[in-house]
Formats: structure tokens, C-alpha cells, sequence
């Protein structure tokens, strides 16, 4: 991202958040990147013998999954460590995710990739903030809608054609949400741009901050639709992992044939870890354990039979 942001970093390695995770911080929601952009590959060649963790078994059984996994390591922490002031020290890695932000005063609404792009020729750090002048700096607000599919994907909305609809959804539906939402009413894209020269805005009605009082116009071509039916919506999923990161200016892809569906990106729906426990016994002890022992402690862990 260019930049340090604040955040929980017990967040990010937990029960509630891990590579893949959508977390929130003061400046925006981001998406936790793999462990292998943090820097420790160089940092662990270094200082490996310090954080190796001795558990055989949990190795073995893990290998299953992970063919070329060599060690289990602790993660390094700030506090009395001589290494970490070093420059080449792990970092966290993080991408801003959902990618589309609005800016509240002129109600401009585009991709982060536009809004960095239009910094860019200020030689000033792109911070969020809206590059009118009129609108001083104003915070750029996230969009609070993501999708996901049962195979683990996550990605955006296609909101670039959202005011390009084939239906206007706005038929009655007995299935509604909370805030009146058709969510069960089809929604049909066109999936191209309203006109050659769109500009959106994002605007929601101080009275009506729903789904159906939230409008996304072009300013260009006065083309306009709003959130109404937003949960019933549906498409083929991307297969897009933006928990990879970037690559030759892109992300990763991969086939998905799944459908993917509309969450609100801070659901707790939208993420599940993946967690293995294990009953580690030390090489040194201050209690002996017998060959028999180890063996039904070993199948009481290994069938979960407690």
C-alpha cells in the first residue's frame, strides 16, 4: 500500500483473522496478505535457530498439505528482540480492500487504482483523501459491500456497471431484509460502462441511508440505478486471491465456476480460519513418558477423542 497504517496486529494471526481476512483499521478495511510477503523468508535465514519450534508429529501432519514445508517458527516479537531494528526486520503485509472509495464532499466514486492515479502527478503519498481542492483533503469512505463464493474467493462488486442495468428491480418481492431490500429480485448488468466518458458518484440520501436510497450516477451521461436488490444479486465468481498480492501490476486469478454472492465486508460470514491443534510434548522433561503412553496420548489428539 505504499504507506504504515494502524492496526491490531493480534488481529491478523488469530482465530478471527489470518491471510485472506478482511480487517478493519482507522484509515480503511485491508486483506491480509501471505505470510511470505512479510519479509521473513530473508529475515528467518538469519535468526532461524532462534524461533524453529521442535513438534515432529504437527510437522509431519502438516507436510500432507504443505509438500514443501521445511520448519514451524514462532513469529518473531518487538519486544527484546536485537534483530528487529534492522532494516531488512518483518513487516506485515496488507492490500486496501474493498478497492472502491467515495469521496462524502463531491461524491466521487472510483477505484482506488483511479484515485491513486490522479495523485500522481503531485509527487505527494496518495493518503486517502480526495484530490479536489474544493473538497480540502477531505477522507475518502470505503464501500461496505464485497462478495464472496464457497470456494473461499473474494472480490468487488462490479460497480463500474452498476448503473447499466437490464432491470430496474424494482418489481414487489415478499422476500425483503431489514431495511426493505428485494433480495431474492434478479439484477441483470450489461457489464460495460454507461457511456464512453463515465464518471460515477456515490450518493446516499441523509433520510433513506438504505440500500434503496443509496444512488450511483454518471455524471456524464445522467445514468443512474440504485442499491435496491443489492443481497439478490449474483455472478460467476472471478477466482480472483488478492491475499497474493500483486503481480506484474495484477492480481492473482484463478478458474472458479462457483457463484459468488453480496456480504457486507464486515460480516463475520465473509471469513472462517482455518485452525489444527495440537498437544505438543517438549524433548525434556521433568516428567518421563513411557512408549505407551505417548502412543494413546498420540491417537487421542489424532482422532480428537478427549
Amino acid at each position: 500500500m505504499g504507506k504504515q497504517i494502524n492496526h491490531g496486529r493480534s488481529k491478523m494471526i488469530s482465530n478471527y483473522g489470518g491471510v485472506g481476512s478482511v480487517i478493519e483499521t482507522q484509515d480503511a478495511s485491508i486483506i491480509i496478505e501471505t505470510f511470505d510477503k512479510w519479509g521473513y523468508p530473508k529475515y528467518y535465514d538469519q535468526n532461524i535457530n532462534e524461533y524453529i519450534i521442535t513438534d515432529d508429529r504437527l510437522l509431519s501432519r502438516l507436510k500432507t498439505l504443505f509438500p514443501q514445508l521445511r520448519h514451524l517458527v514462532s513469529v518473531p516479537i518487538e519486544e527484546g528482540n536485537q534483530n528487529w531494528n534492522q532494516r531488512n526486520r518483518p513487516q506485515p503485509q496488507a492490500n486496501y480492500f474493498p478497492k472502491w472509495f467515495r469521496c462524502t464532499k463531491c461524491k466521487r466514486f472510483m477505484h482506488y487504482n483511479d484515485w491513486k492515479s490522479l495523485w500522481g502527478n503531485r509527487n505527494v503519498e496518495f493518503n486517502l483523501q480526495c484530490f479536489d481542492p474544493n473538497c480540502k483533503g477531505r477522507l475518502l469512505e470505503q464501500v461496505h459491500y464485497v462478495m464472496t463464493c464457497e470456494n473461499g474467493h473474494i472480490h468487488d462488486l462490479p460497480w463500474q456497471f452498476w448503473n447499466n442495468r437490464i432491470d430496474n428491480a424494482d418489481s414487489p418481492n415478499e422476500n425483503q431484509d431489514h431495511e426493505g431490500d428485494n433480495v431474492n429480485q434478479p439484477i441483470r448488468l450489461r457489464y460495460e460502462p454507461c457511456c464512453d466518458n463515465q464518471e460515477l458518484t456515490y450518493t446516499v440520501n441523509k433520510q433513506n441511508a438504505g440500500a434503496t436510497g443509496t444512488h450511483l450516477t454518471c455524471r456524464n451521461c445522467g445514468k443512474t440505478a440504485t442499491l435496491k436488490g443489492i443481497f439478490g444479486f449474483s455472478q460467476k465468481c472471478g477466482g480472483i486471491k488478492y491475499w497474493l498480492g500483486l503481480t506484474a501490476g495484477g492480481h492473482n486469478y484463478e478458474n472458479c465456476d462457483k457463484r459468488s454472492s453480496v456480504k457486507i465486508k464486515s460480516s463475520n460470514s465473509i471469513y472462517y480460519s482455518n485452525t489444527l491443534s495440537s498437544l505438543w510434548i517438549p524433548e525434556q522433561q521433568i516428567l518421563e513418558l513411557t512408549p505407551e503412553i505417548r502412543t494413546e496420548i498420540n491417537e487421542i489428539v489424532e482422532y480428537k477423542d478427549f
